[in-house]
């Protein structure tokens, strides 16, 4: 019996998972074993395969397969003419819109994603590579597993500038599995953001020293929810979370007489839509600030100015009390009013016997004399006497 052994170690655009290896004749083709989601959200199938070295122009097609009872129902396939290129030249799909390509043809990368999941989603897929030089598949189906919903994708709002935390929860696979890696995708266009990776000490960090991110959850415990700083408006989109739950003691069955290589793989994933307003522009609102200033300055001085009036008024009260307990000889006549006015109020005075009383108690009181009082016109007249009234 042959014995294999295959290594692959290929850093992915989509998903950063190292799952079975099946090999033959230079052909292998990696995937996982398990991926769950949450029915409404996406989900992405990983795929990635080698071939034999060639001098041929590749052109092919790549396969997605669900298997039930037994039997191949394509629900994928991308279709390309050309080596080097990275996305399909024609795509055809069986879940209305649903199934799309999000890997990468020059890197090998043949994974998928399934939006709005149901849970008539759920079962058994497999991946082939059909090239013009040859064709290989997945050994180890990947099983798709849509729980329901505890609540609809969560949608977090941040503000340019600030920070804010990703949630990530999903139910912790069994224990006999370690977690090892956790990336983060951008959903549209498919995207790496980051990957955390858990080291030997138990600590997590982020590869490459990316400081962005920060992850504050524990992966252990079904937790993988991060923290972006710094945020960006074009930060707004929609992430898939994505842990790495592996076991590289799992034995696999021998497939036609070809031993396949662990990991088995469970990959746990997570929908997360974050909305980032753009920050206040200091510079506007500085220039908001000013004018509201200086108009509660001015306020402010003019409540000082009232105070100090108000201020002034109480402490020349008992000096103007005590004038006023003095016998009057002669006020300051009143001031002359507009002539609409002496219209106005002087038509209500035009009893004689008032007029009479009037121009006695002014010459009194105020000091007008018969002569100064004739020397009036009639109107003002009558206003000199009904504001005399007025002050009794």
């Amino acid at each position: 019996m042959r014995s294999l052994w295959v290594c692959l170690c290929t850093v992915l655009l989509s998903v950063s998972v190292q799952g079975y290896n099946y090999s033959k004749h230079g052909w292998s083709v990696s995937g996982v074993d398990v991926v769950s989601a949450v029915e409404g959200a996406s989900a992405v199938l990983p795929c990635t395969f080698t071939h034999p070295s060639t001098d041929v122009a590749l052109n092919g097609s790549m396969n997605w397969y669900k298997i039930e009872s037994g039997a191949s129902k394509q629900v994928f396939k991308c279709t390309f003419f050309g080596s080097g290129r990275s996305g399909c030249s024609t795509t055809q799909e069986a879940g209305g819109g649903r199934f799309g390509f999000v890997g990468n043809l020059s890197r090998r990368d043949a994974s998928i994603m399934v939006q709005r999941l149901n849970r008539s989603d759920g079962g058994r897929y497999q991946c082939k590579v059909d090239l013009n030089i040859g064709k290989h598949q997945t050994a180890v189906l990947t099983e798709l597993s849509v729980r329901a919903p505890g609540e609809s994708v969560s949608v977090m709002n941040g503000t340019e500038g600030a920070s804010v935390t990703l949630p990530c929860e999903f139910t912790r696979p069994p224990q006999n599995l370690t977690a090892h890696t956790v990336t983060w995708m951008r959903k549209d266009p498919y995207r790496h953001i980051v990957t955390f990776r858990r080291y030997e000490n138990g600590s997590w960090a982020a590869e490459n020293g990316v400081t962005r991110y920060e992850l504050v959850g524990v992966p252990e415990r079904g937790n993988a929810s991060t923290r972006i700083k710094q945020l960006r408006v074009e930060d707004s989109h929609s992430y898939l979370c994505l842990a790495d739950f592996s076991d590289f003691t799992h034995p696999y069955p021998h497939f036609y007489g070809y031993q396949l290589d662990p990991p088995y793989i469970h990959l746990p994933q997570s929908e997360i839509r974050l909305r980032v307003r753009p920050g206040t522009d200091a510079f506007a609102v500085l220039m908001l600030c000013i004018p509201l200033g200086l108009k509660t300055l001015a306020l402010l001085v003019m409540g000082a100015v009232l105070c100090c009036d108000k201020l002034r008024e109480e402490t020349h009260a008992p000096q103007e009390a005590e004038k006023n307990r003095l016998p009057r000889t002669r006020s300051r006549r009143p001031a002359l009013l507009a002539p609409s006015a002496y219209r106005t109020l002087g038509a209500g005075i035009s009893d004689l016997t008032s007029k009479l009383l009037s121009d006695s108690l002014l010459s009194v009181f105020y000091g007008y004399s018969p002569s100064d009082i004739q020397q009036l016109c009639p109107c003002h007249a009558h206003i000199v006497r009904l504001e005399f009234f007025t002050a009794l």
